[in-house]
């Protein structure tokens, strides 16, 4: 039978980390009160995860428990490959795109320095992450910040959430009308003469045509796991990329590869903006419009376009119905209404701007810091108990302050050049 244990004396964690004298409020007995209840309502369910598997009916009586149960079996969900391959592409994605424009901005050896450092730091509060939820018996990062620091704690989350996945929804988009237009019109030079297929070489035309036609269908589904097959496809899509760029590169004329990067050169003025991981920057338009391979890149980015979107869509989606509508049973036309509703709006938006940087600057520097760098050492340090300033939390609270600088001042600088800087990437050429 499930059975969700505390967390053992003996974990993979440094003893600096073990809980001290963990205290709780009057106001958390009831709720930790209602956390046993529903691991008591669980372990009554008596279901043998081998056995689900094996796709062994429950009865009738451990199904209706299930229905009211908060509690979700480990068995549901997709597989342990299927999940793989969703966190690849959600975190590969378009990202692995932008890192050649990360380096121009932080400096060569700045860049480094920072794609190692800040590999460690996001390691580290992705297991500190686990930690509390294992603390406090949480699942999710919403119910984690919940059980934490109350509803502020639930909105923050959500907050930051829905603004990182719905502006890469939106910069996704973008990203559509800066290839597929660009491959069509390589491979069909006479199509603004065809009747009807002209619409594939309009920028704003091809956007809606894909996004309605193959994104829009995909966020549809209630289980992310449903989307392994098309995930794995888009990973397909970034090793095409890729060899095709380091194929590509040294071919191009001096004239053509912009201001080239001093090894001397250790810090640029633009290292926050690579930290936040918001100046985004597409390699791919830097070769000129009429290379072959390079528009096979470009039409394999597309499609890596067309199959990330429902990822983020199924974000903003959870967000909204744990925010809104917590605990509920599923309605399929709500479902279908924030679907869709989600969908719509990044497609309006992708058609109103062609500015991609400032899009990904805004939710990547206001976003993802938080989520990264801020949240999770917080819930630490509210949960731990004891004196906040004892030596073994000094890291937490230097990630919480490099987390809160990087923030503020990307997002600034973010504003200030959308005000004041003449972006050509806003310019549409098509």
């Amino acid at each position: 039978m499930a059975n969700y244990e505390p967390l053992p004396n003996g974990n993979n964690y440094d003893e600096e980390d073990t809980i001290e004298d963990t205290h709780f409020s009057e106001d958390d007995t009831e709720e930790a009160g209602l956390m046993a209840k529903s691991k008591q309502q669980y372990a009554e369910l008596e279901v043998d995860d081998s056995s689900a598997y094996e796709g062994a009916p429950l009865n009738h009586v451990q199904a209706e428990s299930l229905d009211h149960s908060p509690l979700r079996l480990p068995t549901d969900g997709g597989s342990i490959f299927e999940s793989f391959v969703n966190m690849a592409n959600s975190i590969v994605g378009a990202g692995i795109i932008g890192l050649p424009f990360a380096f121009k901005e932080a400096g060569l050896w700045m860049g480094l320095v920072l794609l190692i450092g800040l590999t460690v730091v996001v390691d580290w509060t992705v297991r500190l992450l686990i930690f509390n939820g294992k603390m406090t018996s949480q699942t999710t990062y919403i119910d984690l910040m919940d059980f934490t620091f109350g509803r502020p704690g639930r909105i923050s989350i959500s907050i930051f959430s829905f603004i990182f996945a719905f502006g890469a929804m939106c910069a996704y988009c973008v990203i559509i009308g800066d290839t597929i237009p660009h491959v069509i019109r390589l491979f069909v030079p006479s199509i603004d003469t065809i009747p009807v297929l002209w619409m594939f070489s309009n920028r704003r035309l091809c956007i809606t045509i894909f996004t309605i036609t193959v994104s829009w269908p995909l966020s549809m589904y209630r289980d992310i796991s449903k989307l392994a097959k098309t995930s794995a496809l888009a990973l397909s899509a970034i090793f095409v990329i890729i060899i095709t760029v380091l194929i590509e590169g040294p071919k191009m004329p001096a004239e053509i590869r912009g201001a080239p990067i001093k090894p001397t050169d250790f810090i640029n003025n633009e290292v926050f903006q690579a930290i936040g991981v918001m100046s985004f920057g597409n390699i791919l338009n830097s070769f000129p419009q009429d290379d072959f391979l390079i528009n096979i890149a470009r039409l394999a980015f597309g499609l890596n376009m067309f199959t990330t979107i429902p990822l983020e869509t199924f974000v903003c989606r959870e967000v909204l119905e744990n925010f809104f509508w917590p605990g509920e049973r599923f309605d399929m036309k709500r479902h279908i209404l924030l679907t869709t509703g989600l969908v719509i709006s990044a497609l309006l938006i992708s058609l109103t701007t062609c500015n991609l940087g400032f899009v990904l600057e805004l939710t990547g520097g206001f976003s993802a810091t938080a989520l990264s760098y801020i949240l999770p050492p917080a819930c630490y340090l509210k949960l731990s108990g004891g004196n906040l300033w004892d030596r073994n939390k000094l890291r937490h609270w230097a990630c919480i302050a490099f987390g809160v600088v990087v923030m503020v001042l990307s997002t600034f600088h973010s504003i200030q050049k959308a005000i004041y800087g003449n972006d050509t990437d806003a310019q549409c050429d098509l």
